[in-house]
């Protein structure tokens, strides 16, 4: 009886480590960099809102390299997000104390998926927000 525990035991556990590395073999992530222009306006009104294009991907494609597709997504993460001011010279984010980053798609709620609380005026041309972990 004890070997047929021990037995047990030992299977279980491979079982749960095998598991783990069969996940890290169907996860993949996905860079995307993006350029968005905001056009300055003379009249400041803080706070703003500021509407972005529709962003097309290329995640049908990496879904083939990957050999998935769409609806066998499980889960999806922001893992992480960066501003960077590429113009004008001496732009930088010490207009701003605080931003948060939301998502939204067609007969789904807004979503937020990243953020800054405290903006630390240093005339930084670069900013690394906060993000979720929420399933996307």
């Amino acid at each position: 009886m004890k070997s047929f525990k021990l037995i047990t035991s030992m299977l279980l556990l491979c079982l749960v480590f095998s598991c783990d590395k069969v996940d890290k073999l169907t996860q993949f992530d996905i860079a995307y960099n993006e350029k968005v222009v905001i056009e300055s306006s003379a009249v400041v009104d803080l706070p703003f809102n500021a509407f972005t294009p529709e962003i097309s991907s290329n995640s049908e494609s990496t879904f083939a390299n990957n050999n998935t597709r769409k609806n066998l997504i499980e889960y999806i993460e922001l893992k992480s997000m960066t501003l960077e001011i590429d113009g004008p010279d001496h732009g930088n984010f010490d207009f701003l104390n605080s931003i948060e980053i939301y998502i939204s798609a067609e007969n789904e709620p807004e979503v937020k998926i990243s953020w800054k609380d405290q903006i630390e005026a240093n005339g930084s041309r670069v900013l690394k927000l906060d993000t979720s972990n929420d399933d996307l």
